[in-house]
């Protein structure tokens, strides 16, 4: 589904979303907003934008809850009850930087030894991973951490400082040079 340059909102719904595709989502939007959703499946986004607040996922399959496509990603105050897998962090380009904030997440599974959120760098790209907050896991995701890096340039930043708007302060390069060895 095309929604090139269009801004998305989906608000106070239960949006029934495909199970197992990776590649089903809104296709070059501008902007994806969801808000106070329930998300029964996978939602893929592939917008330039998306943002998620207040959300619930329900994954019931051995697949992601959200599959991230897009450059930059807020993902705040949602519960993830998976099978394993909440958060797939990937694009195909070589090139470029992708930055996915989360806050004041929960993450349940049924599935052991997996991590919550997956970060796939292999294609070249430099993919930031900020968590801010109170993120919380149950205990079957301890064994791999809140997230686990596929490739070179994947990074787990644990504490970052924001503007007013919500941008990063200093950028990805800052970001990128303060790691403190926070990789899962």
């Amino acid at each position: 589904r095309y929604a090139t340059n269009t801004n998305l909102v989906f608000k106070d719904m239960t949006i029934i979303a495909n199970t197992s595709d990776f590649y089903r989502g809104w296709k070059h939007s501008a902007s994806e907003t969801y808000d106070n959703c329930t998300i029964n499946g996978q939602v893929a986004t592939y917008g330039q934008t998306a943002t998620f607040t207040g959300c619930e996922f329900n994954q019931d399959t051995n697949n992601y809850s959200v599959f991230v496509y897009n450059d930059n990603t807020v993902i705040e105050d949602c519960t993830f009850n998976c099978a394993g897998k909440a958060v797939k962090f990937y694009n195909e380009a070589a090139s470029g930087s992708r930055v996915l904030k989360i806050e004041d997440c929960e993450f349940n599974t049924t599935v052991a030894n997996k991590a919550a959120v997956n970060v796939d760098a292999t294609k070249g790209a430099d993919y930031v991973v900020l968590l801010s907050g109170t993120n919380t896991m149950d205990e079957t995701f301890a064994t791999k951490g809140i997230a686990k890096v596929d490739g070179t340039k994947g990074y787990v930043v644990e504490t970052a400082q924001f503007n007013d708007d919500g941008k990063l302060i200093g950028g990805i390069k800052q970001a990128l040079e303060t790691l403190d060895g926070n990789e899962a």
